[in-house]
């Protein structure tokens, strides 16, 4: 009988091995995970299963794989001598390993173990003829046979086994902490952990997202060879105590607070790693940037492509650029730290009274309200522009040392006094800062860009990083960039760099080549729904539990009645399928309105809570008319882009809508769909292709035969400080916290009106408030 005493992976000798015993003999298995960066075969291939006997008729089993390295002939030369009754081993190598029988150091190895125990053989014909009923099944392979008692005797194929390479990455301890499992260079499962500890932006070790990701990988953590972290955080460290001492002795009681939480929580991550996942295998590191442009790079479309990283601070970096070309990446120059466009934006939104992990993107919100009128200030006192469109920072204007806000006393006196604080009004100073800020921002990227492009002499560009969440900043690089087209890492934060170490260590540090995936498990896919999913049953046991009224619809009346509940300028909670792990929720977990509605904008964020008063709502588009709407000639897959609305789209303002400041403009109706029109006449949109996202495509074509506009906003499905809503409990839970009208869960529809009452409330939220002076 035989039975499994386990296995052993070592990523050292690039073999797993598993020993199977029964009373006759052993078979050694050998299983090939491509952590050899020389092999090119055997990743994620089939093994065969074979079963034998020896001369003397004792059984054998054994399996056939890729490749064996020599310190795995050693391993099974040992067990097959010690074991009980006859041993034997069987692997077969590759083609590429002929230089076995030649290397002086492999032939002595094998001399001393000849000695009755080793026994060399070809297959009949040599390594280029497959052989039938052999090991040849990789063109030609070299077996080693270790037996007491004879030489094996194969007699037939008993099955096959399927080898993946299972490889877990893990972002945590910055912005937005998120674990991604990828099998084969497939994305299996992804996910932030706030979704689960319900705390926005969490930063904590993502236990129950790498929880969740196991599961829905159907694996155990001793399943996973290889966990892979996005940062090297000893050279981050060293990067916090330099900083903080050379101001000193400013800076000593900053060290001296925050020193030990460094330590506890972004020094010791192979011990936490260990601790909090139980794991006990391998455990790699890649560099911050690395990981950024590997999200961008091998989500891409291109085989070779330059890429640009414009982040905040990683470990001695601030930004990054260099290329992709097939599986590898390599950066070619950085910006060191503080010297970054990132931070630079942190603190103007900081300035600004912004506070949170959002802070920038609520001063790009603002941004249009303003004018320009600071940029000669930037430019002259606070930085420094070189050629390739890097930056100095003025070390009297800025003050990262101490970990204080950001801004010194000169960068107040610059700009009109002290910084507004969050409670305060905003005032013109604050828009017109936040209008500066973006155009220097804009223009540093161009000014970028095109340094890169003329570097690298590539065609495509891949963008990542903090920074590209900058939904205008990203539509001019598009517009007015030397490349002839970008393309955008679905997750360009911090959480995106947890599939981007993965796949980073996948392709280039295991050597694994870029190959199609199934585009409903792979980021390829513009729709990038790699988070938790919940059934119709589900759904349906929580209604019922709950005893909660609803109505079950067949898809087509389902995508008939929410659609005419839109045109109605009624509210709509949507939840349906796998949530998006990108940055926004692209038809998957969303607040749904009326575009066209004059009221739609106010109404929104009084039913929701949602206090987007800086900016209009964001909308999804069939990417079929997206061009008849918008000055946009391509796909926005990822809501990453503020194009302007089409001219014959827009009104003709009167004189005194052209007067309006601060918070009446955003009152002003600009065009045919107001509640998605910013002040500058943009739109964030996200294009919808009905292979993405069949159910989603259905409702919003049926928007577009009822009202004439293939567009519906799409926000966020949450409240204010809380991240988007994950299970059926959450979803009905911030339903009833806020005045929705409807809510869809799968197939089933809720009616607000039918709903018990609820005592909970929407909770108090930061008001913004903006006047002029």
């Amino acid at each position: 009988m035989i039975r499994d005493t386990g296995a052993t992976r070592n990523s050292l000798i690039h073999d797993a091995i598993m020993i199977r015993v029964d009373s006759d003999g052993i078979g050694i298995i050998i299983r090939f995970l491509h952590l050899n960066p020389t092999i090119q075969n055997g990743l994620g291939r089939r093994i065969r299963y074979v079963r034998g006997t020896f001369a003397n008729g004792a059984p054998c089993t054994g399996y056939e794989s890729g490749a064996i390295s020599l310190p795995t002939v050693f391993l099974a030369a040992f067990t097959a001598f010690i074991g009980p009754g006859h041993g034997m081993a069987c692997v077969s190598a590759h083609p590429s390993l002929r230089r076995m029988e030649t290397s002086p150091i492999r032939v002595a190895a094998m001399r001393f173990l000849r000695g009755g125990i080793l026994s060399l053989l070809k297959a009949p014909g040599g390594f280029n003829q497959r052989q039938p009923n052999t090991f040849g099944d990789s063109g030609g392979y070299l077996a080693y046979w270790f037996a007491r008692g004879g030489e094996p005797h194969w007699v037939e194929t008993v099955g096959w086994e399927q080898v993946w390479m299972n490889i877990l990455g893990i972002s945590a301890f910055s912005d937005d902490s998120a674990v991604c499992l990828i099998r084969d260079g497939v994305v299996l499962a992804a996910a932030r952990q706030a979704w689960f500890s319900r705390k926005e932006h969490d930063p904590r070790f993502p236990r129950e997202a790498g929880r969740y990701c196991l599961e829905e990988g159907t694996l155990s953590i001793t399943d996973i060879d290889c966990v892979v972290f996005h940062d090297k955080p000893l050279m981050t460290f060293k990067r916090f105590m330099k900083t903080e001492f050379s101001p000193s002795p400013k800076g000593l009681r900053y060290l001296h607070r925050q020193t030990p939480a460094w330590a506890r929580k972004k020094v010791f991550i192979r011990a936490a790693i260990r601790r909090e996942l139980g794991y006990t295998g391998k455990i790699l590191f890649t560099a911050n940037h690395e990981a950024h442009a590997a999200s961008a790079f091998f989500t891409s479309p291109y085989e070779e492509a330059a890429f640009l990283v414009l982040d905040g601070a990683s470990e001695w970096a601030a930004s990054a650029h260099g290329v992709g070309e097939g599986n590898r990446i390599e950066v070619q120059a950085e910006i060191p730290f503080p010297h970054s466009p990132g931070l630079l934006c942190s603190v103007f939104a900081q300035f600004a009274g912004f506070r949170g992990e959002d802070a920038w993107e609520k001063l790009a919100g603002l941004a249009p309200y303003g004018k320009p009128r600071y940029v000669d200030a930037i430019y002259h006192e606070l930085i420094d522009v070189k050629p390739d469109g890097s930056i100095h920072m003025n070390p009297e204007c800025f003050d990262y040392q101490a970990g204080l806000a950001g801004a010194t006393e000169r960068f107040a006196t610059l700009f009109g006094g002290s910084p507004r604080q969050p409670k305060q009004r905003i005032t013109q100073r604050d828009m017109d800062l936040a209008r500066s800020a973006q155009t220097v921002n804009e223009e540093l990227v161009l000014r970028m860009a095109r340094h890169v492009h003329e570097k690298t002499g590539k065609e495509y560009l891949t963008l990542a990083g903090d920074m590209a969440l900058n939904a205008g900043a990203n539509a001019r690089l598009i517009r007015e960039g030397p490349f002839k087209d970008v393309w955008i890492s679905p997750a360009p934060d911090d959480a995106g760099n947890a599939v981007g170490c993965a796949l980073f260590a996948h392709h280039q540090l295991f050597d694994a080549p870029r190959g199609p995936a199934a585009p409903e498990t792979t980021f390829k896919s513009p729709s990038i729904y790699a988070g938790p999913w919940f059934g119709e049953e589900a759904i349906e046991s929580y209604l019922r539990e709950e005893k909660i009224p609803y109505t079950r619809l067949p898809e087509d009346e389902l995508c008939e009645r929410v659609a005419s509940l839109l045109a109605d300028e009624k509210t709509v909670g949507w939840f349906q399928g796998r949530m998006a792990f990108g940055a926004h929720p692209v038809g998957a977990r969303g607040i749904l309105g009326n575009p066209a509605s004059r009221k739609m904008h106010s109404r929104l964020n009084h039913k929701t809570g949602a206090n987007t008063p800086l900016r209009p709502f964001a909308a999804s588009i069939l990417a079929e008319h997206v061009s008849d709407f918008f000055e946009l000639e391509r796909e926005s897959p990822h809501q990453l882009l503020g194009v302007p609305l089409h001219r014959k789209r827009l009104r003709k303002l009167g004189k005194n809508e052209k007067k309006a400041k601060g918070l009446e403009k955003l009152r002003v109706i600009r065009s045919e769909l107001p509640a998605i029109t910013h002040v500058d006449n943009s739109a964030r949109i996200h294009t919808v292709k009905r292979e993405d996202n069949p159910l989603y495509h259905g409702l919003i074509k049926r928007f577009h035969e009822l009202t004439g506009y293939p567009v519906i906003i799409n926000i966020p499905f949450r409240v204010q400080g809380e991240p988007t809503v994950c299970s059926p409990v959450e979803a009905f839970t911030c339903f009833m916290r806020t005045d929705m009208d409807y809510l869809v869960m799968g197939p089933y529809l809720l009616d607000k009106k039918r709903q018990p009452p609820e005592q909970d409330h929407v909770p108090d939220t930061e008001k913004e408030e903006i006047t002029a002076n």
